[in-house]
């Protein structure tokens, strides 16, 4: 018995202890536990009466014609707010202002709608060319606000 406690709630305390743990792995698994009555050698157990609330598969959103021309259009326009809405950066991330004016001298920049390939719900791959010699790079692309943005990109198909 703890001092300073009853012995009714010191038991309390002690089958709380032990149980916690075992409410925190059920939690990470989903599982629905309910504590049915403070009688000694009470357990946690499944409650069936809880509901199973199922969640939908998400999937990766669409890459566009639409939202091809617009990540190109912001690229091309030499501004860093445009170059934000095309390119996945942080918020606080400081650009060098000649970035966005250096990015738009590569234009024209087309997106090959037809290579997009989502790799994950948030990640894809789509190939570009850019300028007027038309070079050919893959661009890396994740989610952001249900919107695909440029991450990275390398030079070349491969």
């Amino acid at each position: 018995m703890r001092p300073g406690l009853s012995r009714w709630a010191s038991k309390r305390i002690a089958v709380f202890v032990a149980v916690l743990p075992l409410v925190a792995i059920a939690a990470g698994v989903g599982a629905h536990l309910v504590y049915h009555s403070p009688a000694p050698g009470d357990y946690l157990a499944p409650d069936v009466n809880a509901s199973t609330e199922q969640f939908a598969p998400t999937r990766a959103p669409a890459f566009t014609r639409e939202r091809a021309a617009q990540i190109a259009d912001a690229l091309a326009a030499g501004s860093e707010s445009a170059l934000r809405s095309a390119v996945l950066l942080n918020a606080n991330q400081a650009l060098p202002p000649s970035t966005a004016t250096q990015i738009a001298k590569l234009t024209p920049i087309t997106f090959d709608i037809n290579t997009f390939h989502a790799n994950s719900d948030s990640s894809a791959t789509v190939i570009a060319t850019a300028g007027t010699q038309a070079t050919a790079w893959t661009v890396f692309l994740s989610v952001d606000n249900s919107i695909w943005k440029v991450v990275a990109t390398t030079d070349g198909t491969s």
